[in-house]
């Protein structure tokens, strides 16, 4: 059976291969989600917001003020921002930012530290909560209201045997972090730019609409690699609940890719039996799955052990 996720576009790999400068971008982005994560969040695990995640926010961030200053020189010198009266004054907040960045970023490392002394850790894979998880579950209470009524008016038209299933379904939103994450965060780090844009802020406003990018695209790959996480498990449960049902001689829904598999590997063990005890001590399960339908190694189990094979008692 297939144990890898199916991806008819190549993934990654073949996207960077075909667009040049696919893969620096994605990098960078990734680059710009530390910054933004850091004010955004916090309780941060240690192998998620590492020393070295820090420094390569901090150098985004100076690296943008550089060009900030880079443009605003310029600026100086074209015509038409003379005409116009207009001078870009974007990096002027970013050295507030940059201090900020640092004191956040201290502070994190020192919560981290803390709770490794008190022996009340953080997984070190947590991606941190964020400051907005209030304003994620109003608006979630908000959207269930409207949802349970569009729920409600698609029970009135299901049929009674249905209802049940589909009343499980409330509320519709049930994970405030991924709600927040996705949508809130986003939201809040794309407003924050408009305001800046509108102040003439024009390199931080454009550091925040990168940034908004960058979430989207890291929360989302996050989320991705979580939700198979769980899949992972579901399908252990699955196939365990498929090898009990075939040991058990009983048919099970939607298993014929399963049994298909038992079954051509029980051809292949048949032409080596030895193989049969290297399966089972990776799977038990489907070792037990093969000797039941095969015949010849079920009768192997079964042969009674030759005299000379028999462990001899040990000379006085």
């Amino acid at each position: 059976m297939r144990n890898q996720p199916r991806d008819v576009t190549g993934g990654e790999a073949v996207w960077g291969g075909m667009i040049p400068g696919l893969q620096l971008m994605n990098y960078l982005l990734g680059l710009l989600t530390v910054p933004i994560e850091v004010f955004l969040r916090r309780d941060f695990g240690e192998r998620y917001f590492t020393r070295m995640n820090f420094f390569g926010g901090l150098i985004i961030l100076l690296l943008w003020q550089l060009a900030g200053s880079l443009f605003g020189l310029l600026n100086m010198f074209n015509p038409l921002m003379w005409l116009m009266n207009r001078t870009s004054s974007g990096s002027s907040v970013l050295p507030g930012i940059i201090k900020w960045y640092i004191i956040f970023s201290i502070g994190h490392f020192l919560y981290m530290w803390w709770k490794d002394i008190i022996g009340k850790p953080v997984h070190s894979y947590s991606a941190g909560r964020s400051w907005l998880r209030p304003v994620g579950g109003a608006l979630m209470f908000v959207l269930n209201l409207i949802l349970e009524q569009v729920v409600r008016m698609l029970l009135s038209m299901t049929p009674q045997a249905d209802q049940g299933r589909l009343s499980s379904l409330l509320p519709v939103l049930r994970d405030k972090d991924t709600f927040t994450e996705r949508f809130v965060e986003p939201f809040v780090v794309f407003v924050f730019a408009l305001m800046f844009m509108s102040s003439g802020q024009y390199m931080v406003a454009w550091w925040l609409l990168f940034s908004v990018m960058a979430l989207n695209l890291y929360t989302g790959i996050r989320h991705q690699a979580e939700r198979g996480v769980f899949l992972d498990y579901r399908d252990q449960m699955i196939d365990a609940e498929f090898y009990r049902a075939f040991l058990a001689g009983e048919q099970s829904e939607g298993t014929n890719a399963q049994e298909r598999m038992v079954r051509e590997t029980a051809r292949e063990v048949e032409k080596n039996p030895d193989v049969l005890q290297v399966i089972e001590r990776k799977n038990p399960s489907l070792a037990a799955a093969i000797e039941r339908i095969s015949p010849k190694l079920k009768a192997m189990g079964q042969e009674p052990q030759r005299p000379d094979e028999e462990s001899q008692p040990i000379a006085a």
